[in-house]
């Protein structure tokens, strides 16, 4: 919530302030989770120091640098960022946006004396990107360690596997200090935790290793890696036994999700396209499923995945050579081809699933336009790298695209830093400036669309009127028919903060399963005694 609201939720706590009723109603289940923000915890110990007739405009100029300081002042704050960045061959980093996206919290938390211990992780085990985080924090040093101001120390610790050394490391924090440890996915717990049938979201911290370090020494966790907030990852969702709340990166991703999920008008058209598929797989199938989703348009891998899924005759499906057949079992995984074939059974996924009729094709030093059939005939198609779509496939999602009221672009339709074969992807990017300059509400998530728009020349701002940094995070949300477990916690913080029941803000029709019960993921003996609520009499 804004501080204003939070100053009148304070002052009338009985009043729904869950949504602004500004914006109509939405059937998204994401559209009214709630979550504690730095301000809420400000708010609440200037409530308990009976500072209670206090204007946003007072808060922000006089009071929250002071009762910041008293709320966090002193106080581990352990930090989860998403600074996962682009990573070159020769294993450096090549992009810094997502660690200067992290900067506003880490300073916000350290000026106010915070001990603050910053966890992120970078890559994923078994890919070039997945290094330690030394660079990082050289990164945040610099940029947190402005020439006019007074300098912060950013340290950093590489050895993960030392129980004593990460706890004394962490105790011997000075007030203001901070602490990046090194990449989380180095420790297996992260991602795979006791593994054992029928466990429990919040029984992750058994099983976590850096969970159990940790959770002892933090006085508050902070979820500032929207960008990974649909994950069970122990880092995520391990830290029950302290308030949740969210960093101001997720805060302002969270605000304007709730925003688009209000606003969204149809026709929806949805753009699929790059390696990670994984992510928005429910996304493509709900929007099949959709009477308010006319296409569904693929390129990039979905739109080849989806063509070798679909029978073209009796038993017969295309072959694409194999280069195609190599990097598809690198990228992608059997629910997608799975997904597909479902779809294809139905008449909606006939009807509504675009895939492309040609494709650009590196051949040697050659670029051929092809049709999925001459490529499936063709006896050179083993050395064929289809890296676009083709001419025709190119008009045909522009003439979709200008349909549509509201279109959502996830991922490059093809390799567009690949000589040759940009034009398909500048293609739909006009198009959708065209809708956007035309009034369609038009949305974009993740880095390398973005990245790919800039490198055409085209300004983010002027393409999208919403961008999101989350891929997989906001894809999750767009779905609407399942609320992350991060994002839940968040929202049982929230209720458990204002005193409200705990599954307050969730659909009344929205089904948990037994075993993930919302009581056992907040602190067990509640908030501390510095933030119980005294609501007005």
């Amino acid at each position: 919530m804004a501080i204003q609201d939070i100053i009148r939720h304070h002052q009338d706590p009985d009043k729904d302030l869950r949504s602004d009723k500004s914006l109509p109603p939405s059937d998204n289940v994401n559209a009214y989770i709630n979550f504690l923000t730095i301000d809420d915890i400000i708010y609440r110990v200037m409530w308990n120091n009976g500072l209670r007739d206090v204007t946003a405009v007072d808060y922000n100029t006089h009071y929250k640098q002071v009762f910041g300081q008293k709320a966090f002042g002193g106080k581990t704050v352990l930090v989860r960022v998403g600074i996962d960045c682009p990573v070159d061959k020769n294993s450096h980093i090549t992009g810094v946006e997502r660690i200067r996206l992290a900067i506003p919290t880490l300073e916000e938390l350290s000026g106010y004396g915070a001990r603050v211990v910053i966890i992120g992780h970078q890559g994923r085990a078994g890919k070039h990107n997945f290094v330690e985080l030394d660079q990082h924090a050289r990164v945040i040093r610099k940029l947190i360690n402005r020439p006019w101001q007074p300098k912060k120390a950013v340290k950093y610790m590489g050895n993960l596997s030392q129980e004593k050394v990460i706890a004394n490391k962490v105790r011997s924090l000075k007030n203001g200090e901070m602490l990046l440890l090194n990449n989380v996915r180095f420790l297996i717990d992260e991602v795979f935790v006791l593994d054992k049938p029928g466990l429990r979201p919040h029984e992750l911290n058994r099983g976590s290793r850096i969970v159990t370090i940790l959770e002892p020494l933090i006085d508050f966790y902070v979820n500032d890696a929207f960008n990974t907030s649909h994950r069970k990852h122990a880092s995520i969702i391990g830290f029950t036994n302290v308030v949740n709340l969210v960093g101001r990166q997720t805060e302002m991703e969270m605000k304007e999700n709730r925003q688009v999920l209000h606003i969204i008008e149809y026709p929806f058209v949805p753009i699929f396209g790059g390696l990670k598929v994984g992510d928005y797989m429910g996304l493509i199938k709900n929007s099949v499923l959709s009477d308010k989703v006319p296409y569904v348009l693929l390129g990039g891998i979905p739109g080849i995945v989806a063509l070798m899924s679909k029978e073209i005759r009796h038993r017969e499906w295309y072959n694409f050579g194999k280069t195609t057949e190599e990097c598809l079992n690198q990228n992608v995984s059997k629910a997608l081809v799975r997904l597909f074939e479902d779809l294809y059974k139905r008449e909606a996924g006939r009807e509504k699933l675009i895939a492309p009729v040609d494709f650009l094709v590196k051949y040697d030093s050659e670029i051929l336009d092809l049709t999925p059939e001459e490529i499936h005939n063709h006896p050179k198609k083993d050395s064929f790298h289809l890296w676009s779509i083709g001419e025709k496939t190119t008009r045909r999602f522009v003439s979709l695209i200008l349909k549509a009221k509201t279109i959502y672009k996830k991922g490059p339709i093809g390799k567009s830093e690949e000589p040759g074969f940009e034009e398909p992807e500048r293609a739909i990017l006009k198009a959708i400036l065209k809708a956007h300059d035309n009034g369609a509400y038009t949305i974009s998530s993740g880095g390398d669309s973005m990245e790919i728009a800039k490198k055409l020349g085209f300004s983010e701002n002027a393409l999208f009127s919403r961008l999101s940094d989350a891929g997989g995070a906001f894809v999750h949300v767009l779905e609407g028919n399942r609320i992350a477990w991060p994002m839940l916690q968040l929202n049982t913080h929230w209720n458990l903060f204002y005193g409200r029941h705990l599954r307050s803000s969730l659909p009344p029709h929205y089904h948990l399963k037994s075993r993930y019960r919302l009581e056992f993921t907040i602190p067990r003996k509640g908030l501390p005694e510095a933030l119980r609520y005294d609501p007005p009499r």
